[in-house]
């Protein structure tokens, strides 16, 4: 189910050429992963996304689970994930096939324990160094950075780190 974690190791650690006689590779593989933001109506914006060549989609906003389950078959593959709020029912959204999670740093230890998700740390860019590197031992496999920490979250102005 680690689909964006699988993405993300490809794209920062390469792959080997292949060994043999064969053809030369055609393509060289992505050196990113292109992750696409929907704020709302999520299976439009799933479907735009990938016309666009988005490796994966991240849902934010409040979607209800027809609109998830809708999304992710409009994604046509890619890994979907979802910004949840400390209280959510993770096996619900994993039911529904969200592959990967992003979770404030004040988020209940709990919800890092399920091992079939990809997690990601929603982290605001005011944070300390000392507040940075204690992090480092969360079982996360990437950072999604908010570049604006004292008011809502603007899509464009989001990153995510590995």
């Amino acid at each position: 189910m680690a689909k964006l974690a699988d993405l993300i190791k490809r794209a920062t650690k390469g792959e080997p050429a292949p060994l043999g006689f064969g053809s030369a590779r055609e393509k060289l593989p992505a050196s990113m992963v292109l992750v696409a933001l929907a704020a709302k109506r999520w299976p439009q914006a799933a479907s735009d996304a990938v016309a666009a060549g988005a490796d994966a989609l991240f849902l934010t906003g409040r979607p209800n689970e027809k609109e998830i389950t809708e999304a992710i078959a409009a994604a046509d593959g890619r890994p979907c994930g979802l910004l949840v709020a400390g209280d959510a029912d993770l096996s619900a959204l994993h039911g529904a096939g969200l592959d990967f999670l992003a979770l404030s740093p004040d988020a209940p230890a709990r919800l890092l324990q399920n091992e079939d998700s990809t997690f990601l740390l929603h982290v605001r860019d005011d944070l300390t160094d000392i507040q940075l590197r204690t992090m480092e031992a969360l079982p996360v496999d990437a950072l999604f950075l908010d570049a604006t920490p004292h008011r809502s979250p603007s899509p464009a102005r989001w990153r995510f780190s590995v």
